[in-house]
């Protein structure tokens, strides 16, 4: 599957206590870093590690040559949204608002 991703692309880590306790991947395309898939594991909240993560990913899109960065957050997620603004995301450039039908019976 990642074999399909178009443009630069990194896969950022953390480990604590031998094990991947924080993640991330981004692409690069047209200097528009687009982050993707963070994930910090529930055992590993709270140290910073998200921050540290999305960080070297950040970093590593700089000197790649990026200029800008975008990202989705779920709008409820309070902890991601305090992170990406600590990271300095502060402008929300769209927002969505998915409906769907009830799931009706065959």
């Amino acid at each position: 599957m990642t074999g399909l991703i178009v443009g630069n692309r990194a896969f950022v880590s953390c480990e604590r206590d031998s094990e991947i306790a924080a993640l991330a991947y981004g692409v690069i395309r047209n200097g528009l870093l687009v982050v993707e898939s963070v994930e910090t594991d529930g055992r590993f909240r709270q140290q910073g590690l998200g921050r540290k993560t999305v960080g070297g990913l950040i970093g590593w899109a700089r000197r790649a040559g990026a200029h800008a960065a975008c990202l989705q957050v779920v709008v409820d997620n309070t902890p991601a949204r305090a992170l990406y603004a600590s990271l300095g995301f502060s402008r929300e450039l769209y927002r969505y608002h998915y409906r769907r039908k009830p799931h009706e019976p065959r």
